[in-house]
């Protein structure tokens, strides 16, 4: 029968696993380091079972750009894994020397009594119908940016479209026919920039 938990607090970095386990009802504290990979982590994890046989393991980390794949990647082993918000974990108010290791003590620490909170792990279909729409709006993002660099060049460069054609609207056929003769009829060597050309294909394409 297992009589306690043990809290484990996870600091990712872009090459090592760094945590630490507490047991909070003797105040022993283990650390312990591993690559960046699962098959090393539940290594780590199977030693601290084998040290606390009668104890529960649970785990959190930090909400980073790992995502959800490690707390999917352990509940799928068997392990209670939370990812905690980065705006819940306390500050302290002097400055203090900041490590991986006293980052995962902490964690492990603030996990143990309740102050950090746990962020909801979506499905994965709920997942990726998430990374669509952000993927989707950054794409429909990029033009409105790009065509706003290109009036601001243009504009940079002596050159309105609205003043010298008396047209209200950018981006209509007769804005293109504007660009694309700009040359021809302004005689500005503005027009011949590789600079502006290059906007205006990638806006075309």
């Amino acid at each position: 029968m297992k009589t306690s938990i043990i809290h484990i607090g996870l600091d990712v970095d872009d090459t090592q696993y760094y945590g630490s386990a507490l047991d909070k009802s003797t105040v022993e504290v283990i650390t312990f380091q591993c690559r960046l990979t699962l098959k090393g982590l539940l290594k780590q994890l199977k030693k601290l079972e084998k040290y606390f046989p009668n104890s529960t393991i649970k785990l959190c980390y930090e909400a980073s750009y790992i995502g959800f794949t490690l707390q999917r990647d352990l509940t799928a082993k068997g392990y209670h894994c939370d990812i905690v918000a980065p705006t819940s974990i306390p500050s302290p108010r002097t400055r203090q020397i900041k490590t991986d290791r006293l980052d995962a003590e902490k964690l492990a620490q603030f996990y143990a009594n309740d102050l950090l909170t746990v962020i909801n792990v979506p499905e994965m279909e709920q997942e990726q119908d998430r990374d669509l729409f952000r993927s989707r709006q950054k794409v429909r993002k990029q033009p409105t940016e790009l065509r706003s660099h290109i009036l601001t060049l243009l504009r940079r460069n002596g050159r309105c479209y609205r003043q010298e054609t008396q047209h209200k609207s950018h981006w209509t056929l007769w804005h293109y026919c504007w660009l694309s003769c700009g040359e021809r009829f302004n005689g500005n060597e503005f027009w011949r920039s590789p600079c502006l050309w290059f906007y205006i294909d990638a806006i075309q394409k």
